[in-house]
């Protein structure tokens, strides 16, 4: 079995560009699931330029934008609706980020939202908490920002689980218990790598 998928990763590195297709020119790096292009990086200022043209080319459920700066006029593009993951991290990413998301309608299908590395702290944490426009979300990742008001930590990691994620969490801690295999070097797993369990 793992055979197969060792051939399968070799093949999907060798021919990573033309299986990206449209997708490969615009985006800084991207990655692949089920065999559709999932997950890509950008700046936000490519993202404004391009997103129509990138999110029809591919099922990008997955997007990790840089240059935070030009971030906050990307936020109101409508195609960012498909989004279930959303990574922004870096020394930009402060409460007027917070506040710009979290006022973000196009972000309602968000579950996971990546903040690390930035410099929010409990006030730019507490306007993603009550905020309406992401009734979805499962979980904040919050590692390397000042903000503690809520949240948990796992090992170097910190996190808020919002109210949707909190029944998930302990399905998903239930299951990873049940998977433990002391020879495994992912053990214990973190939430992020466990958090699309079903």
């Amino acid at each position: 079995m793992y055979e197969n998928y060792n051939k399968m990763e070799r093949l999907i590195h060798l021919h990573k560009r033309e299986l990206g297709g449209e997708v490969a020119g615009m985006v800084d790096g991207f990655d692949f699931e089920m065999g559709m292009v999932a997950r890509a990086g950008i700046s936000a200022v490519r993202l404004s330029e391009t997103s129509s043209v990138l999110f029809a080319a591919a099922p990008v459920l997955g997007l990790s934008i840089k240059d935070v700066a030009e971030l906050r006029s990307v936020l109101a593009d409508p195609a960012l609706a498909q989004l279930v993951r959303l990574g922004i991290r870096g020394n930009g990413v402060d409460d007027e980020t917070a506040f710009a998301i979290a006022r973000g309608k196009p972000l309602r299908d968000l579950r996971i939202l990546d903040l690390q590395a930035g410099t929010i702290t409990d006030r730019g944490l507490q306007a993603l908490q009550s905020s309406k426009a992401l009734p979805n979300l499962i979980t904040i990742v919050l590692t390397g920002n000042p903000c503690r008001s809520s949240v948990m930590m796992n090992e170097d990691r910190a996190y808020w689980i919002a109210p949707a994620g909190e029944a998930f969490l302990d399905k998903a801690q239930r299951r990873a218990v049940v998977s433990y295999n002391p020879a495994s070097v992912d053990w214990p797993p973190v939430f992020d790598e466990y958090a699309w369990t079903d």
